[in-house]
């Protein structure tokens, strides 16, 4: 309970919900990264091994933000500073990454959610054929239980 000037009330009130908003944002805002981080990968391609190598999962939502801008005709490139790569810039039109040197590397984004229907399906199908076996069997014995 607050008391106090009405005057200073009202003002802590508007503050205390201000500040519950943005905890409330900031709660949405983790869910939704880690919810994107299950849906979608992005990497960059590692110029000494070769191999693409996935950026850090504090990252990747925030490139799958300006993908998903870029979709909507928004923005083209994200400009990110990283810790491990410096300053770089990613080019969605062009799926490369430039670093602040000016060389470029393939980037990919990786659809987590495709694989995750394909095993999906694989589980359920696989799950019909036990219950159908089943069944065939339940099946099998009551009819021999009547004919013998």
């Amino acid at each position: 309970m607050l008391e106090g000037r009405k005057r200073d009330v009202s003002n802590t009130k508007v503050e205390m919900h201000k500040y519950f908003t943005e905890v409330q944002h900031e709660k949405q805002r983790e869910l939704e990264d880690r919810l994107m981080n299950k849906e979608v990968d992005w990497r960059y391609k590692d110029s000494d091994t070769g191999q693409f190598t996935k950026y850090g999962d504090e990252i990747n939502p925030v490139i799958e933000r300006a993908y998903r801008a870029y979709a909507e005709k928004k923005k083209s490139y994200i400009e990110l500073d990283l810790e491990e790569l410096g300053k770089v810039r990613i080019d969605f039109q062009k799926m490369k990454e430039c670093d602040r040197s000016g060389r470029w590397t393939d980037v990919e984004r990786i659809d987590l959610k495709e694989g995750m229907i394909f095993i999906i399906n694989y589980h359920a199908k696989k799950s019909i054929f036990k219950i159908r076996a089943q069944l065939l069997l339940i099946k099998f014995q009551y009819h021999y239980i009547l004919n013998t």
